[in-house]
């Protein structure tokens, strides 16, 4: 929704949070304009602010998805050709004990890293 074309950009309204800023090129506009007011599942590179909040999204892809609220049907649950399965086996621990707190301290450093416009932040 709310898409510019001339600079590029959209809001990504989510459910009850706060809009999310996407940024497009030219490349996009057509997949940006067929999908601007449907429910989609977008990818890209994207900022948070401090709180671990999305600021913006760089779009590399961007495709339609169901609404939240529509009921669930089973025979599209049935049909999908890429299910999501759980496999015990795959499942990645950590081999040894770490603090959570730095971990996740170090990744909010290395977020700040290169940050082009505090006030976003």
């Amino acid at each position: 929704m709310e898409v510019d074309w001339d600079k590029g950009t959209a809001r990504l309204h989510r459910y009850a949070d706060r809009p999310v800023t996407l940024r497009f090129n030219a490349a996009m506009d057509e997949d940006m304009h067929r999908l601007a007011r449907q429910y989609v599942e977008v990818r890209g590179q994207g900022r948070f602010n401090k709180n671990d909040e999305w600021v913006s999204v760089q779009v590399e892809k961007i495709d339609k998805t169901s609404s939240w609220n529509e009921p669930f049907n089973i025979e599209t649950f049935w049909n999908n050709p890429n299910p999501k399965v759980f496999d015990l086996e795959r499942v990645v621990t950590a081999s040894e004990s770490f603090d959570v707190d730095e971990f996740i301290r170090i990744i909010h450093e290395s977020r700040d890293i290169g940050r082009e416009d505090s006030s976003e932040w």
